[in-house]
């Protein structure tokens, strides 16, 4: 809860200093304004962008931040065995070494995805799935007619 208080103080102090320099800005006459050769000008101009910077600088550290510590905790609860993929997929039990390597390998890759979207949320992976699908236009349409072909199969 401190760190969350001092984040609020820092974001509160850099805004604040965003708006007096602003101000700062704002409080010179029209003339020096149009003049933009004036030192003043100059100066104020560059404080007021110094300004926006450390406010841009800090919203990326915090978000950096929490992203890692989502991403940590995510890795976690896969860890415990909350997974995305291992619900959905049945993976038959491995015999060889190499089916036993697979499993990791898949198991890993589920950890990875777990994390990512306990951290990122969907709208990542849904973006990932868009670019796929725009290397892969007609996979949708392979997908359906195998299914279409296995359920006839079937039946």
């Amino acid at each position: 809860m401190y760190a969350l208080s001092y984040f609020s103080q820092e974001k509160s102090r850099l805004a604040t200093q965003l708006e007096q320099r602003q101000l700062e800005l704002d409080s010179l006459s029209p003339d020096v304004k149009a003049d933009a050769s004036n030192v003043g000008v100059k100066a104020a101009q560059l404080k007021l962008l110094n300004a926006k910077e450390s406010l841009r600088s800090y919203k990326q550290h915090i978000r950096q931040s929490i992203l890692r510590v989502a991403i940590v905790f995510g890795l976690l609860m896969g860890l415990v065995g909350i997974r995305s993929l291992e619900g959905i997929i049945q993976y038959p039990a491995p015999v060889i070494t190499l089916e036993i390597f697979r499993l990791y390998l898949f198991r890993v890759l589920d950890l990875g995805l777990t994390a990512g979207l306990i951290a990122g949320g969907s709208e990542g992976i849904h973006s990932l799935i868009k670019k796929l699908y725009s290397f892969f236009p007609d996979a949708s349409q392979t997908v359906a007619s195998s299914l279409q072909a296995v359920g006839k199969n079937v039946s």
